[in-house]
């Protein structure tokens, strides 16, 4: 028979045929117990009958008419089994089916032949077939008197000692059968109790890959204490390797993104036709340098437990600082993010792509700034709108450059929309640009979602 490939089905297969085989062994061993006890009740009864009459023929060897008085229940009813038999030197003497008891001399023979005569002084059961053809329980017993051997023979029918069997078992076995369902059932509830903080774990780890925790709990019965503690360290290492690679990619980034992109803006300023080739080749590089930076930080990001970061204190955070920051200009802001709403991105990146979203809307709106945010599908939009002049729609592909700055007088980089939109795609998300409802800009971050 094949295993079952789970825990808990081999344990309880394993179980179950444990529990049937005892319990099969316990009726042999009642049953047989039950039986050695009637046996030897009805051997007992035997013997008593054997010497009763052997008393009667010691003491008073003249009379053996006296016989006649162990004819009685239940030696009385012919062909029940229940018989006994004196045979004396020359043939039969009395039996319980012969009601003229006779002398030890006396000739005439009983019906039937004499029966084998064991040792002196020994008595031997054994099983043979009466006249009507049922099996006997028989006792013989041989003794001496006035120096004659006599042989008694003691018969039982044998369902005397196996019809109390029957019954028993007719009881016990249902018995043992439903104590034995019971136990089963019990040690598939045992099982199951034993493996639940298995279970557990295993929806620990899946709330970890989530993003939902970030350790699995140590409160864990003493044979799974280990192996928590084991997987919180890994944890805990996998954390601390996936900071320094994307500190390490944050720091290329920022060494060779940035010195690049002063150098395409200084070839853009200089006289036309004297940096064309150069400026083509300095896009170049930073086109390539951008595509091996996004597959590093893809690769430092794709770790084995993702994040959920909640979008509403984060917003609150940002805006608090910009409240700030712009205090002298009476700006009002209005959100709509749900407090439950989570993305499946990294708390550092999350504040970088709000901070740059929402300082380019302050710096552009004239009084009124907002931020909503709702799930698409899968997805959470988050979506910033300020009041501020807006963007032509020929203006929105150079206001995505890299460096591409459409309001000189405006401080700033030219970088904030740019690195966020890489940030976005690298989570597989994006940016999209157009006109508010306020009359200005409309951001549109798209985040991957995930569950509450």
């Amino acid at each position: 028979m094949r295993m079952p490939s789970s825990l808990a089905g081999r344990l309880s297969v394993m179980s179950a045929v444990s529990i049937g085989c005892a319990v099969l062994v316990a009726a042999l061993i009642v049953l047989a117990t039950l039986q050695r006890f009637t046996t030897g009740q009805i051997d007992q009864r035997l013997e008593a009958q054997a010497f009763a009459i052997a008393a009667v023929l010691r003491s008073d060897l003249s009379e053996p008419g006296r016989l006649g008085g162990f004819i009685a229940p239940p030696f009385d009813r012919p062909r029940s089994g229940w018989t006994w038999r004196v045979d004396g030197p020359s043939g039969p003497i009395a039996s319980s089916t012969d009601q003229r008891p006779r002398g030890l001399d006396d000739p005439r023979p009983l019906d039937g032949p004499s029966p084998p005569r064991p040792p002196r002084d020994e008595a031997e059961p054994r099983n043979g077939p009466p006249p009507s053809d049922r099996a006997l329980h028989t006792r013989q017993f041989a003794v001496t008197v006035d120096g004659r051997n006599l042989t008694i023979t003691v018969t039982a029918p044998a369902r005397a000692i196996t019809d109390p069997l029957w019954d028993v078992a007719s009881v016990l076995l249902p018995v043992l059968l439903g104590l034995g369902l019971v136990l089963v059932l019990a040690t598939f509830g045992v099982v199951r109790l034993g493996l639940k903080p298995l279970g557990q774990l295993t929806l620990a780890l899946s709330d970890v890959r989530a993003g939902r925790a970030s350790s699995v709990p140590q409160d864990q019965p003493k044979e799974l204490t280990p192996l928590a503690q084991e997987l919180n360290r890994l944890l805990n290492e996998n954390a601390q390797n996936l900071v320094r690679a994307r500190q390490h990619v944050a720091n290329l980034a920022h060494g060779l993104k940035t010195p690049l992109a002063d150098l395409a803006l200084t070839l853009r300023g200089a006289p036309a036709g004297s940096g064309t080739d150069a400026l083509a080749l300095v896009e170049r590089m930073d086109r390539r340098i951008r595509h091996h930076l996004a597959r590093a930080r893809a690769a430092a990001l794709d770790g084995p437990a993702a994040v959920a970061t909640p979008v509403a204190p984060h917003v609150e955070g940002v805006l608090d600082v910009l409240g700030r920051i712009h205090a002298d200009r009476g700006l009002s802001f209005s959100r709509d993010v749900p407090a439950s709403m989570l993305v499946a991105v990294e708390a550092q990146d999350l504040d970088e792509m709000l901070g740059n979203l929402l300082d380019n809307a302050c710096r552009y709106a004239t009084g009124r700034v907002s931020i909503c945010a709702g799930r698409e599908g899968a997805d959470i939009l988050i979506r910033v709108e300020d009041d501020g002049p807006g963007l032509a729609p020929g203006e929105i592909p150079q206001a995505l450059a890299p460096g591409g700055r459409l309001d000189e007088m405006t401080p700033g980089h030219g970088f904030g929309l740019p690195i966020t939109r890489e940030l976005a795609e690298l989570y597989g998300g994006g940016l999209t640009i157009e006109a508010a409802g306020l009359s200005g800009l409309a951001v549109s971050l798209r985040l991957p979602g995930q569950a509450s």
